[in-house]
Formats: C-alpha cells, structure tokens, sequence
C-alpha cells in the first residue's frame, strides 16, 4: 500500500466510513446497529476492508 485517503464522519446515529488505497475503495455506513460495507476495486480487499472496520470503530 502506497498512501491512503481516509474520510470519517458522524452525525448523530448515523456514521460513514471511506477509505481509498490505490485503486480501491471501501465504503463503511452505519445507521443505528444496521451496517453496510461496499467495496470498489482490484487489490488486496481483506487488508483495507480491517482498516476500514478499525477506523470506523475509533469513530463510535
């Protein structure tokens, strides 16, 4: 991985997650206890998609 792009937010139940690395891109929503995961891309999924799950938690 060469550099990331990490975006996170929360307003109020609501919370979204994204991080973009290289060519891949994953998005993490939360509302309430109802979470969506989409992912973009060619590369190594597992790896960013744990970052992405990391981050998202700091956040809550």
């Amino acid at each position: 991985m060469s550099n990331a792009n990490i975006q996170s937010a929360k307003i109020g139940n609501r919370s979204r997650t994204v991080v973009e690395v290289d060519r891949l891109k994953v998005t993490l929503s939360q509302i309430n206890d109802m979470k969506h995961m989409s992912v973009v891309g060619r590369g190594n999924v597992r790896q960013v998609k744990t970052i992405a799950r990391a981050i998202h938690k700091a956040i809550q």
